[in-house]
């Protein structure tokens, strides 16, 4: 009785949030999917509970409500008690970072606030980031849509912050009149590896021979400097990049941009899954790109947190993500 008591409610929730199984998609994998945008959506809403009117939701009522919500769901839905096997704490941590990253709270110390509602039309669906609870919206992911139309506020660049720029814009602003110089000593730096090897790290302990233009980095105790680097009359020959362009993965945009540049950017792949998207980066998307897709998308197993080369999105939010991206200058191919 109680797991057709479970199975009812993930039927109705899956029903409210329109997330909706996959041709191909195996049934436990959609319950995963409709338990993690239920926490989700749980999370998201105990930022209005009211625990004290005079100040924000703290971290750890945060965390608390989803800790209550995952065992609540656990009990009631049997089958997905050995396939969920992430934790209070890797939901916590995963709903704070796409939250934060993706613009949908404030964060102050021990606290989190939601930000300011924001809408954006698309073509088969309107994205709200921050929405109001009394909104009745759909869920891809921990991000929110609807296909009924709302008055937009707003742009989806403008919504995650993306640059417009084409990566090769961005590649010739940058290499536009740098000064080389060469290496004063030596250093134990990594080197950007332009071309993609698979299942292997794109930083590797050999500098490019082939005179193209790469990234460089040096690490000193906690801090990394970056540079462009080149080889020249057999010699290494650098110019630092300020940090601002490369702390807290910002640097993907120049190694982005690099590889458009000289013809080496792989493809974002996508197999299409009647109501869902499977997309799977050969490399990892810079910050902003990369919060619009975490956000509205799952991961694709469900045991640990912070899954970011493969995700899952619905169907509808899917060729807004593709067609921002490809008018950058990212390449997509069907799979």
């Amino acid at each position: 009785m109680a797991q057709i008591i479970g199975m009812d409610l993930l039927k109705q929730a899956s029903e409210d949030m329109n997330i909706v199984r996959g041709t191909r998609e195996k049934e436990i994998q959609w319950e995963l999917r409709v338990v993690y945008s239920a926490i989700a959506n749980m999370a998201y809403a105990s930022l209005w509970d009211q625990i004290d009117e005079n100040d924000h939701t703290s971290v750890t009522h945060f965390n608390h409500r989803i800790q209550e919500t995952l065992e609540g769901w656990k009990n009631a839905v049997p089958s997905i008690k050995h396939q969920f096997g992430m934790s209070a704490e890797d939901l916590s941590n995963e709903f704070l970072y796409l939250f934060e990253q993706g613009g949908v709270v404030y964060r102050h110390p021990y606290r989190i606030a939601p930000a300011q509602e924001k809408i954006a039309d698309g073509k088969k669906c309107v994205f709200v980031r921050s929405p109001l609870l009394s909104r009745d919206l759909h869920t891809s992911g921990a991000g929110y849509y609807s296909l009924a139309k709302i008055e937009k506020n707003s742009s989806l660049p403008e919504m995650f912050d993306i640059d417009l720029h084409s990566l090769e814009d961005i590649a010739d602003h940058y290499l536009n009149g740098l000064s080389f110089h060469p290496l004063s000593t030596d250093l134990n730096a990594q080197y950007f590896i332009l071309e993609k090897r698979k299942g292997l790290s794109q930083w590797g302990n050999t500098p490019a021979s082939d005179g193209e233009i790469s990234l460089m980095r040096v690490s000193n105790m906690a801090l990394q400097t970056y540079y462009f680097y080149k080889m020249e009359n057999q010699r290494i020959v650098v110019s630092q990049i300020p940090s601002w362009l490369t702390d807290n993965g910002m640097y993907r945009y120049l190694s982005t941009a690099l590889m458009k540049k000289y013809g080496k950017l792989p493809n974002i792949d996508y197999t299409n899954n009647g109501s869902i998207v499977l997309i799977h980066q050969n490399y990892l998307l810079p910050p902003n790109e990369l919060s619009f897709l975490s956000l509205y998308s799952w991961p694709v197993t469900f045991f640990t947190g912070k899954q970011l080369f493969r995700r899952v999105m619905a169907a509808e939010c899917f060729p807004d993500f593709q067609q921002l991206l490809e008018e950058k200058g990212f390449a997509f191919k069907e799979v």
